[in-house]
């Protein structure tokens, strides 16, 4: 029944084109649903184009208007082989009604956001108590003592990598056991630093991306599962949903984060090699943070573990983005761009450019976790 009770739609209307936008209310405890038009459409008797709408998946654009459809069948198939391969078990129930208060019981990831972003901002404020309040709201499956809000963190970015990115993070979480065991005291030198000078302000770049991110989850949550465990994109792949416009400047956000620090990798890595965290082969750290950010993934480049933080980046996406030189095109398909608004034009799938989205996003809650062990 997908993520949220209540998911956005925009797509365009079948016979002039303009954006329409409506709300569909989800009411899982009797398996029903209901429609809300939010801009430019109303409720009509008539027969009209057929838009089939998922939250979840993309849909085949030969059936995007097709009646009696239903291509999620397919993804979700595909979705638990993955799981299998991953090791997934499913949960046994002896009734019906056993699984509907299990699945009720479940905090979905906006759920589950709403109540870290409030204790997150109560806590940056320093009401740490009415912060704490908050998180006992939180489903942590714990012994039943409070959580931290560092606990809270580090799990909820856990439960958006899945099992199927976990990985990312526990190779490179491996890494860290490394560096303390051949350097020790450089380890020690490179935490103080980063918790001190470092962690206070990277949390401040996580929040402000994490609230931009599920603030317009419903249009990225059409692609998430795709990534989370790894599943290709099909070619005719078609989001139902098109909301463009409240979207477009994501990206480049998260690419600006994202690359701003990769110098926790970096430094990381120089201990790796056998240097002072802050010298590199041929610069040192002051140097290494002039560098274009594009390039800051290039000391880690061969470090396995640390290099899969740096795929799937594409800066010229990220300068059309932060030069309003990107578009959707009037089908709504595929997105036009120009690094810094006068290169070559290059154009993409909408559905790809969530993709894309959704990789950053993951990629930085991996990183966030890795943070939270290093401020230990």
């Amino acid at each position: 029944m997908g993520h949220s009770p209540v998911q956005n739609h925009t797509f365009s209307c079948g016979s002039c084109g303009e954006e329409m936008s409506i709300e569909v209310i989800k009411k899982p405890e009797i398996a029903s649903m209901g429609i809300h038009c939010v801009s430019n459409c109303e409720e009509s008797a008539e027969e009209g184009l057929i838009v089939n709408l998922h939250p979840d998946f993309p849909i085949p654009e030969d059936q995007l208007h097709v009646d009696l459809a239903f291509p999620w069948l397919g993804h979700v198939q595909d979705l638990a082989k993955r799981q299998i391969e991953l090791g997934a078990t499913t949960p046994q129930f002896s009734s019906f009604e056993e699984y509907r208060r299990f699945a009720l019981g479940i905090q979905t990831p906006l759920e589950r956001w709403a109540i870290v972003k409030k204790a997150w901002s109560l806590s940056r404020n320093g009401k740490d108590k009415l912060s704490k309040a908050e998180l006992e709201k939180y489903n942590f499956n714990s012994t039943g003592a409070s959580p931290e809000l560092r606990e809270v963190l580090f799990h909820f970015c856990r439960t958006l990598l899945n099992r199927g990115l976990f990985p990312l993070f526990t190779h490179a979480a491996e890494l860290l056991a490394v560096c303390h065991q051949r350097a020790p005291q450089e380890f020690s030198r490179f935490k103080r630093v980063h918790g001190a000078e470092w962690f206070p302000d990277h949390l401040d770049g996580y929040f402000d991306v994490f609230s931009e991110y599920f603030r317009d989850f419903g249009e990225f949550s059409q692609t998430l599962l795709i990534c989370q465990y790894d599943l290709p994109l099909q070619e005719n792949a078609t989001a139902s949903s098109t909301a463009f416009s409240r979207i477009k400047m994501f990206y480049g956000n998260a690419f600006e984060l994202l690359t701003g620090h990769f110098v926790v990798l970096a430094c990381l890595n120089n201990i790796l090699r056998g240097r002072p965290f802050d010298e590199f082969q041929s610069m040192n750290l002051k140097k290494y943070l002039t560098t274009n950010k594009a390039n800051r993934a290039n000391p880690f480049a061969d470090t396995q573990p640390f290099a899969a933080f740096s795929c799937r980046l594409d800066s010229t996406l990220r300068n059309a983005s932060h030069h309003g030189a990107i578009k959707l095109d009037q089908a709504r398909k595929q997105i036009s761009y120009r690094s810094g608004g006068t290169g070559a034009e290059h154009k993409m799938l909408y559905t790809k450019y969530l993709v894309l989205c959704n990789d950053h996003i993951l990629k930085l809650a991996a990183l966030l976790m890795l943070e939270l062990v290093l401020a230990l």
